[in-house]
């Protein structure tokens, strides 16, 4: 019999992480450890060694959005599925140029499906969700800078220009093409948009950048 696929969950809801172990157990996919956190994922990564890591993003202490980065520049051979409520098409497209081979939807994928992109991605290919329900939001490159410093506390336009080599002005018109794409009126709706679709965690590569 064929070696099973060894795999590690990282999800902070212990109910979760039993619904995906006993969703792949049947098809040759073995758990060899769980996280409730990236932190507790490279501290397991120091005695285990994964095929496959079944990554969530919104976790506390160390979320899923630090904890790929560290895995791809620490562990660059270990296979990442991202598994997340989360769908906007463009989040998912980041972490496929980001390096992930996989990005699973909660709640939309059985056992089987998911035992399928596992075994996909162990085998060098990829296994991405595509949300074909709602438009995907396009922003620029330069506006995804502008969304990740706001969504990680930077709210000055003077401050996040000097951190992208902008005015301030220039800023403040790059934010209203922002909120005219997303379709709401003001910061405070800007702001929950954000978090309910969870481009607080897009992160591109620098190379990526673009005056937009």
């Amino acid at each position: 019999m064929q070696e099973p696929i060894k795999i590690i969950i990282v999800d902070d809801k212990a109910k979760f992480r039993k619904s995906m172990r006993e969703a792949v157990e049947n098809f040759n996919i073995q758990t060899i450890a769980e996280a409730e956190n990236g932190a507790q994922l490279l501290t397991l990564l120091e005695t285990h060694s994964p095929d496959v890591v079944l990554l969530d993003l919104r976790m506390p202490g160390m979320d899923g959005n630090d904890t790929m980065d560290a895995l791809i520049r620490k562990y660059p051979t270990i296979k990442v599925i991202i598994v997340s409520f989360y769908s906007e098409q463009m989040l998912i497209d980041d972490y496929e140029i980001r390096g992930a081979k996989g990005y699973a939807a909660k709640g939309s994928f059985d056992g089987m499906q998911l035992a399928r992109g596992i075994k996909k991605v162990h085998e060098g290919g990829k296994y991405f969700y595509r949300n074909n329900e709602t438009p995907a939001l396009k922003l620029s490159e330069r506006q995804k800078d502008i969304v990740h410093l706001k969504s990680h506390g930077i709210s000055d336009k003077l401050e996040i220009g000097e951190q992208l080599g902008m005015t301030s002005s220039g800023v403040g018109k790059q934010e209203k093409k922002i909120m005219e794409k997303m379709k709401v009126s003001n910061i405070a709706a800007f702001y929950e948009y954000i978090f309910e679709s969870g481009l607080k965690f897009l992160r591109r590569p620098k190379s990526n950048k673009s005056s937009g």
